[in-house]
């Protein structure tokens, strides 16, 4: 269905398959699979395929939440409403659905799309990854993209662990990454579009900070020290 779904075109129908919520399971040891909204949804590559089932009129609301969470996070916030503001324009008749309302209050929020390194306090002392950390602001500062910088340190910053393994210690980097994360106001499950989960005091300094700056954090109840950069902003549309 995956495949099916990727190799879309516009001007042909959206497969009912696809607007219609699927869970093979329940229960907290649930295990989407393969043909799960979350499955089939969450392998979408095609972005005018996900804007197509937004405004399908018989999505359904399950499906609807999960596919602005990808498109929000494939295409970047920016990309992504900005698309929808001008579908909008053009359909208004869409936003006498309630799912549709929740979306639009969305363009009225700023949002924010965040790239993160970290180094666990049990790999480093606080101190050593500050410095670290602050020596990868320089090289980035110096011209050195963050990609660049990210494989750099973790290459030679490396540290052995005994897993039981007949050949020895296996090699594992100090330094880790996570994201793309998109972050915005809203935090309620009952909105389209949950803001990824970072402590509430990291997203609202992040939300205020501009694209392609950099905000370093020692994260003490999390255990670690934190690099974010911050990858592009959506600004909302003037009333």
């Amino acid at each position: 269905m995956v495949q099916q779904a990727n190799a879309w075109t516009p001007g042909k129908p959206v497969p009912d398959e696809l607007l219609t919520y699927r869970r093979s399971g329940s229960g907290a040891a649930y295990i989407p699979g393969a043909d799960d909204t979350s499955s089939v949804v969450g392998s979408i590559t095609n972005t005018a395929l996900l804007m197509e089932m937004l405004f399908n009129p018989k999505i359904q609301d399950r499906v609807f939440s999960q596919v602005v969470s990808r498109a929000i996070h494939l295409q970047g916030p920016k990309a992504f409403l900005n698309e929808t503001y001008h579908r909008y324009q053009q359909h208004a008749e869409a936003l006498l659905f309630p799912m549709h309302k929740r979306l639009f209050m969305e363009l009225n929020q700023r949002h924010a799309l965040v790239d993160a390194i970290f180094i666990n306090e049990a790999d480093m002392s606080p101190t050593n990854a500050l410095q670290t950390m602050q020596r990868m602001i320089g090289d980035m500062q110096s011209g050195k993209t963050w990609d660049s910088v990210y494989n750099e340190y973790s290459s030679s910053l490396r540290s052995q662990l005994d897993v039981g393994l007949a050949q020895g210690p296996v090699s594992i980097s100090k330094v880790s990454r996570f994201g793309p994360v998109v972050l915005c106001e809203q935090t309620k499950p009952a909105q389209t579009f949950v803001s990824d989960p970072l402590p509430k005091e990291h997203r609202d300094a992040l939300l205020q900070r501009a694209e392609g700056e950099v905000m370093l954090v020692h994260d003490p109840a999390r255990r670690r020290v934190v690099l974010y950069r911050v990858r592009e902003v959506y600004i909302p549309k003037p009333e």
